[in-house]
Parts: C-alpha cells; sequence; structure tokens
C-alpha cells in the first residue's frame, strides 16, 4: 500500500471511529436552582426589560450581571470565542464561581475545536460545561471535522443556536449576539450591529425552564466525556491563575475603564414577555416532522405576522425568504399592510453564500412593495466600534404594528426554520417598541443603508447621505472579486441550508 494510500485509509477509519453521535454515560440530571425567596434584583432593579443595542453596553450589563450574582449563572451559546472579550467574560465566571456561585455553560460545539480552556473550567468545583450535539473527531480537528460533516451530514448539520446569560434566576440577557470581540465592537476588522434585552423577572424563569430542557436533552454532554488533558488538574490552577492574570493586564483594564458605567441601574420597562424556543430534538436527524411544519419559534412568529393590521419590520441578517413567506408578505401588503425589510448587503455580509440566497429573491420582494434596506458597510454602530473596521448587520429582530416585537436568534431563513434550534422573546410594549423603531429609523429609512429599488426594468441601489443622494447600479461598496464570488455561488443547489 502506498504510503498516501495508508494515510488517507487510516484518516478515514479515524473519522469513522470518531463519529459516535451521542457518547455513552451515566446520565445525571442538573436542574436550576430556584432565586431567593425575597427576589432581591427585583427589589434593586424591578421588574421588566431594556434593550442592549450599544454594543459596549450589553458586554458591560453582562460583566455586571457576573459580578453581582449570588447563586447561579447558565449561560447558552452558540459561539463562544477565546478572544479579549471572550476571556474576561471566563474571568468573571471563574471569580463568580470562587465565591461559590453555581455556573452551568452549554455551548454549540461547531466552533469549540477541542479547546483546553474550556476542559480545565470545568475541572472546577462550581462550574459545570456541555456541549450540545458534539462531534466525535476530537483530533486533527481541521482536517478531520469537515470530513465528519460529510460523513454524519444529517446529524452535524443541526445546531443550537440560542443565546441566554440566566443569573440567579431573576435576570436574563437574550438576543442575538455570541460571545466575541464582533458582537461587541471591538474586533479589528467587522463588528455588527446586533441587539439584545436585558429583562427582570418572572420571565428569567421561563428562560431558564428553557435552558435546562437543552441542559438535560441527550445531545448535550459534560466536556469531561469528550475532552481529556493529563495532568488535567495541575492545568486547570495554571489556567485559573492566566485568566485572573489576564483581567489585569493592562489593555484589559483599558478596555473595562471605557466599558459605560453603572448599566444595571439604568430604568427597565414595565412589558409583557414571552420567550419562544424550539425544542432540543430539532436536531434528530431521523424526524423530518420540523422540515415539513417548521420549528415552533417560527410558527408562533408566523401566527403573529398574520394578526398584523398596519405595519410589519423584519432585520434579519441572513434573509432567505420561502416562496410561502413571500406570499404571506404580499397578502400583508395587499391588505395595507406596510412591510419593511432590513438585511445585509452584499459588502456587510459576512457570509457571501447567504446572500446569494437573498439576491435571488430581491426582486420578487421589490415588486410585491416590500421596502427593502441593505446595511451599508460603513454604517455607524450604537457604541462606536474599532478604527477602519467593517460594519455587518446580526440583529434579528421582528416588529409588529409598533407595540409588539421579537428579539431574539431567528433568522428568516430555512437554517433557522428547519435546522437550527432558536429562541427569543415576543414583548408586547408600546415603550419599547418604539424605542426601537427610533433605534432602526437610521439603518431602515436613513444614511446608514442602501435601498434598493427599480429605475425602469434595471436595480439599482439608492443612499442619502447629508442631503446628497448617491446611486449605484451594481451591488454598492462591494468589490469586484466579492461580486463574482457571489455570482459564481448563487449556482450551487444549497438554498435549503441557507
Amino acid at each position: 500500500m502506498s504510503g498516501l494510500r495508508w494515510w488517507l485509509t487510516s484518516l478515514s477509519l479515524l473519522v469513522a471511529g470518531a463519529v459516535n453521535r451521542v457518547p455513552r454515560f451515566a446520565r445525571v440530571l442538573s436542574n436550576r436552582l430556584p432565586p431567593a425567596a425575597n427576589r432581591p434584583w427585583q427589589q434593586q432593579l424591578g421588574k421588566g426589560a431594556r434593550l442592549l443595542a450599544d454594543n459596549k453596553d450589553a458586554l458591560a450589563v453582562r460583566l455586571a450581571l457576573i459580578r453581582r450574582a449570588e447563586i447561579s449563572i447558565d449561560a447558552q451559546y452558540y459561539q463562544w470565542r477565546g478572544d479579549t472579550s471572550g476571556k474576561l467574560l471566563l474571568a468573571a465566571l471563574l471569580s463568580a464561581a470562587d465565591k461559590g456561585v453555581q455556573v452551568r455553560m452549554l455551548i454549540d460545539d461547531v466552533h469549540t475545536e477541542d479547546d483546553p480552556l474550556i476542559a480545565r473550567l470545568n475541572v472546577h468545583a462550581n462550574v459545570a460545561i456541555r456541549l450540545f450535539n458534539p462531534f466525535g473527531s476530537r483530533v486533527l480537528t481541521p482536517i478531520t471535522r469537515p470530513l465528519e460533516w460529510l460523513w454524519d451530514f444529517s446529524r452535524a448539520n443541526h445546531r443550537m443556536h440560542n443565546k441566554a446569560l440566566i443569573v440567579d434566576g431573576e435576570a436574563v440577557v437574550l438576543g442575538g449576539r455570541n460571545v466575541g470581540d464582533e458582537y461587541f465592537g471591538l474586533h479589528p476588522r467587522r463588528n455588527f450591529l446586533d441587539m439584545d434585552v436585558l429583562a427582570v423577572g418572572d420571565i428569567a424563569q421561563e428562560v431558564a425552564e428553557a435552558f435546562d430542557l437543552f441542559y438535560n436533552a441527550e445531545w448535550s454532554v459534560p466536556v469531561s466525556q469528550l475532552i481529556t488533558l493529563r495532568p488535567l488538574r495541575r492545568e486547570a490552577r495554571q489556567a485559573f491563575k492566566k485568566l485572573n492574570a489576564f483581567w489585569d493586564q493592562p489593555h484589559c483594564q483599558a478596555l473595562l475603564d471605557s466599558l459605560p458605567k453603572n448599566v444595571l441601574e439604568k430604568p427597565l420597562v414595565s412589558a409583557e414577555m414571552q420567550v419562544l424556543y424550539d425544542l432540543p430534538s430539532k436536531v434528530h436527524p431521523l424526524r423530518k416532522s420540523h422540515r415539513k411544519m417548521g420549528s415552533h419559534t417560527a410558527l408562533a412568529l408566523a401566527r403573529e405576522a398574520r394578526n398584523t393590521r398596519h405595519k410589519l419590520t423584519v432585520v434579519s441578517p441572513y434573509l432567505v425568504p420561502s416562496n410561502e413567506i413571500l406570499a404571506q408578505m404580499g397578502m400583508l401588503e395587499g391588505s395595507g399592510v406596510e412591510t419593511h425589510i432590513l438585511t445585509n448587503s452584499l459588502a456587510a455580509n459576512d457570509v457571501v453564500l447567504a446572500h446569494t440566497g437573498y439576491a435571488a429573491q430581491r426582486e420578487a420582494m421589490l415588486s410585491a412593495d416590500i421596502a427593502l434596506s441593505e446595511l451599508a458597510v460603513d454604517a455607524e454602530l450604537p457604541g462606536g466600534k474599532e478604527s477602519g473596521s467593517l460594519s455587518g448587520l446580526h440583529a434579528k429582530l421582528i416588529s409588529y404594528d409598533d407595540h409588539r416585537f421579537f428579539v431574539g436568534t431567528f433568522n428568516l431563513d430555512p437554517r433557522s426554520i428547519f435546522i437550527n434550534t432558536e429562541m427569543g422573546l415576543l414583548i408586547d410594549s408600546p415603550e419599547l417598541a418604539a424605542q426601537l423603531q427610533q433605534l432602526l429609523t437610521p439603518y431602515i429609512s436613513g444614511s446608514q443603508s442602501w435601498q434598493p429599488t427599480f429605475c425602469g426594468q434595471k436595480l439599482v441601489w439608492r443612499r442619502q447621505i447629508a442631503g446628497q443622494v448617491w446611486t449605484e447600479s451594481t451591488e454598492p461598496q462591494a468589490t469586484v472579486w466579492r461580486r463574482f464570488m457571489a455570482h459564481v455561488l448563487s449556482w450551487l443547489p444549497v438554498r435549503s441550508q441557507l
């Protein structure tokens, strides 16, 4: 056998052996701790919610919540990067655990690779970390992960897209942000316009129930069953020291000094809230029902849209509407409902392939009198961004009649409807809805976006800056190479996966 054939055969056997859908282990149920009887968070902050549109504010609120935790912290995220913001939040969690706070983390395995820091943090007596829908391949991951995707695509393709931080069973941050510098305006190359909600009150217990459901699902596996390091405890102690030292580094101190102060003292707005979430079983490769009827989240949002009477506003960074959704929007327009959609321009989209699904339906949406706006790559972001970095849209929002709106992880695309688990808050509050519309106005009808429209039979993009109207006949601000890639990728038959 030739050397190359031997290596390919060995690698194939390695991947085949690694593809173990869920490792067998003695399952131990883990339930949330009840909030304190005197409800200290509600006594101090009141009950209600507020929007977290400002990127720096969103980071400061997370840090402040973790620092003030007394009982428990549950964190559920699609992605947790090991960059500056990710390590700062991990260091804050470690400090809370040192004080006796129970910390549970549930992270989708799609971005973890074989992260030793996660394994070391999991050694702490008050920290328990599980990975959702884990990959079997834990070695040579740059090679074996892509092969496992091909080998076990029907299972690996379904991911947990949820994002929530629950503190002491009373306060929750839920919305579109993952944990990473680009979600807090700190990335040197690309930063996102995003949105979370800080909510205090009984809604936190509803989100905590959803967390327990996912944390104890058959698809959630303790890190200790997946990542092994030796000698683990000595390495863990060294990792704890490094995390604490990281907190004290000059660039971290400078960042902390620049964050907004007293972020938990800002007033909350009274609101009726309901948590929407898909069941963990949505990832099961053999259960086809979701592919036919859509997710729990999608069905609830569709019902809200059908009840809209005046105005529907959709913010979706990855926008791939089906013909059925277009027909429903057309019916709403026909009944007098104004429909506005904000999505990424080609230049601002961090996933060029996703843009091709939107571009294929763009003219149909315009023909249905749907008002489209595409975020400009140089758009200003609430809270600012790193100098010279590009802007992108990552917020997922739907506003119904300017008094009821959804904030969460749901994109208007097939992946959110049929493939990934999603969650969010459905909020009824005219005051918060008005704040949301005020925040969105510069991006939907102002200078921060391009508005595609017809000029005769041609598609053009217009943008008004300082009273002057700019017009482009091709995808604005996109390089020739990016436009070429979008054209080539549009030939791929992958619409159902976008």
